[in-house]
């Protein structure tokens, strides 16, 4: 049975999933009353709450869901399917119809009031100083990512020179190496240092995921190891991840060893490579 099967971790991942997608607040709890009050007093949106209801069964079971969240693999891109349940969608419907089925007007706008102020504590603030700063630079990007991306576009350059690489590179059609990063960096680089080849597409993200989710240092080793056997074949030279120490002894276990610290990433290379070689 796959790890994402068991209930104790699928409900762990469960958990996380429904924060990423309805945040830490009272959100699910509405959702659930919301559904409740849709199905006994809103007959004309009773047939959607029933097929809502019938998705939640699916996603969150151990034995459905968890084979959805073995395709994935993480809690993060499972999270779209807790936006299935449309818990907004939902509580703003109940709201409505609580409000607005009371025929006295101030009652109405008691209501209203009541309601608006439980779903706007129920949310979370988005305007804040967080997300509106003034930018480092001229891409107006975070400073990490152009320092990642300028150590990447040398690496890459120093590589190139190496004629033997360069034309088994060419004769493979791929003349440049790649890179894996962290996902805090992978749009920001691809903006400001497009001369930077990520590995883009479904199994570059699974690969992420299962670096920077540890799944790596779980049972599917065979697994793991098909991974990157499959980034060496495709010639991605680093790997760039958070620096963290418990991290680094699993990624030597698996051939990749440190190469660089930068702005608090570690850059990650083949161990056959190892750091420097890229310069002869």
């Amino acid at each position: 049975m796959p790890e994402m099967m068991n209930p104790t971790y699928f409900y762990e991942n469960y958990i996380e999933a429904a924060k990423h997608a309805a945040g830490d607040g009272p959100l699910l709890l509405l959702w659930g009353l919301s559904l409740v009050y849709i199905l006994l007093f809103v007959p004309r949106a009773r047939r959607a709450a029933i097929a809502i209801l019938v998705v939640a069964f699916f996603v969150s079971n151990p034995l459905t869901g968890g084979l959805a969240l073995y395709v994935v693999e993480t809690s993060q891109p499972y999270s779209r399917f807790v936006w299935l349940f449309f818990p907004e969608l939902l509580t703003v419907v109940a709201a409505c119809h609580l409000t607005f089925s009371r025929r006295s007007a101030w009652l109405r706008t008691v209501m209203g009031i009541a309601c608006l102020a439980l779903l706007v504590a129920s949310g979370e603030r988005l305007i804040s100083r967080e997300f509106f700063l003034e930018p480092e630079n001229e891409y107006q990007i975070s400073e990490e990512a152009l320092l990642v991306g300028d150590y990447l576009l040398e690496k890459q350059a120093k590589e190139n020179k190496n004629g033997h690489v360069f034309a088994v590179r060419k004769a493979e059609r791929s003349v440049h190496t790649r890179a894996v990063v962290a996902d805090a960096l992978c749009y920001d680089i691809r903006q400001a240092r497009s001369g930077v080849h990520l590995m883009y597409g479904r199994h570059g993200i699974k690969v992420k995921n299962r670096i920077e989710s540890r799944l790596i240092a779980s049972s599917d080793e065979e697994a793991t190891v098909a991974y990157f056997d499959r980034l060496r074949r495709e010639h991605v030279t680093a790997i760039v991840l958070q620096a963290e120490e418990a991290l680094q002894p699993v990624m030597e276990h698996y051939g990749w060893i440190p190469e660089a610290e930068v702005a608090g990433y570690t850059v990650y290379v083949p161990e056959d490579v190892g750091p420097g070689d890229a310069d002869e």
